[in-house]
C-alpha cells in the first residue's frame, strides 16, 4: 500500500499538511513492479503494425534504445527533437520519459485510412477492493498531441476519434470515469528540443482539462457504488488519416481510498476532478 497527496479537492490549509490517500490498486505503472491488479485484458487484433499502429504497453526507454531509432512505435508517438531529429515537432515519448506507458495510435489497421474504417479497441484492469472501506477514486496520467477529429475529415481521409475511461463495481453498471471531447481552437505544443507545433483541435477531459504532449495527472471524483472488485476500462477509436499525427498515451492508473477530512482542513469542491503536471 502506498500513499499520495490528495488532489481531488482544493485544500485550504490551516497549519496542517495535506491528507494522504492510500493507493490500493495500480496498473500501467512506470515500474511494472508497482502494478497491483487481479486481471489485465488488452485487445490485440493481430493486424497492428508496430510502426503504424499502437494499442499496447511500451517501455519508453526502449524507443530510443532501438536501432534505427523509432522502430518500436509509430512516428507520431515519439519526439526525436532531443536526439536524431532536432527539427521534430510531434510526439509524446521523449528521451527523458521514464518507464512504461500505454500508447494509442491508429486503431483502424487493415485498410486505407479514413475510408469508412472504424474500430474501437479496449483494455481493462480489475482490482481487488474487498478489504477497503469508504469511497474510492482513480487517478491516471494522460498526454495527447496531434490534430484530432470529432467527425470524418474527408479531404484528409481522417476518421473520427473517440476515447473513454469507465469503471464498474462487480457486475454493476458501467459508469464514466473520465469523458473526452474533441475541441477546436489554437493549441501550441512544445517538443523536448524546444520546437513548437500549433494544432486547431485537441482533447479535453471532463470539460475542464486540455491535454497536450506533457503528461498530466487527472484525478476523478469519488466513485459511485461499492463492491469486491473494481474494473477500470479504457477504449479508443482513432485514425490519423494520410497527413495528421494523432498520439494518445496514459500511465500510472492508481485506485485510492479517499481519506476522511482532517481537523483543520477546509475542503472546497472543484468539480469532477483535479489535475497536476508531471515532469518526464
Amino acid at each position: 500500500m502506498r500513499t499520495k497527496g490528495v488532489v481531488g479537492v482544493v485544500a485550504v490549509l490551516l497549519g496542517v499538511p495535506l491528507v494522504q490517500a492510500s493507493v490500493i490498486g495500480a496498473a500501467v505503472s512506470q515500474d511494472a513492479a508497482d502494478d497491483l491488479f487481479v486481471t489485465e485484458q488488452i485487445d490485440n487484433p493481430g493486424d497492428l503494425n508496430p510502426l503504424q499502429h499502437m494499442f499496447r504497453i511500451e517501455s519508453a526507454p526502449r524507443v530510443f534504445d532501438s536501432s534505427p531509432l523509432g522502430t518500436n512505435v509509430p512516428r507520431g508517438m515519439a519526439d526525436f527533437s532531443g536526439t536524431s531529429n532536432p527539427a521534430d515537432t510531434v510526439g509524446i515519448i521523449r528521451t527523458t520519459t521514464d518507464g512504461r506507458l500505454f500508447g494509442v495510435y491508429d486503431t483502424n489497421a487493415g485498410a486505407a485510412p479514413g475510408f469508412g474504417q472504424s474500430r474501437t479497441l479496449a483494455a481493462s484492469w480489475t482490482f481487488d477492493v474487498s478489504s477497503t472501506s469508504g469511497p474510492l477514486d482513480v487517478s491516471v496520467e494522460m498526454a495527447a498531441t496531434g490534430q484530432f477529429d470529432a467527425a470524418d475529415d474527408f479531404p484528409n481521409f481522417d476518421g473520427a476519434d473517440s476515447f473513454s475511461f469507465t469503471y464498474q463495481f462487480d457486475t454493476g453498471p458501467v459508469l464514466d470515469l473520465f469523458t473526452f471531447d474533441i475541441i477546436t481552437g489554437s493549441f501550441t505544443h512544445t517538443t523536448e528540443g524546444g520546437n513548437t507545433e500549433t494544432f486547431t483541435t485537441t482533447i479535453e477531459v471532463n470539460g475542464a482539462t486540455i491535454l497536450d504532449n506533457v503528461f498530466q495527472v487527472l484525478q476523478s471524483a469519488p466513485l459511485v457504488g461499492s463492491g469486491s472488485t473494481l474494473t477500470v476500462g479504457f477504449a479508443a477509436n482513432t485514425d490519423p488519416g494520410f497527413f495528421d499525427q494523432e498520439a494518445f498515451a496514459f500511465r500510472n492508473i492508481e485506485v485510492s481510498v479517499v481519506p476522511a477530512q482532517s481537523v483543520g482542513v477546509v475542503l472546497l469542491p472543484v468539480g469532477i476532478m483535479a489535475t497536476r503536471r508531471r515532469a518526464y
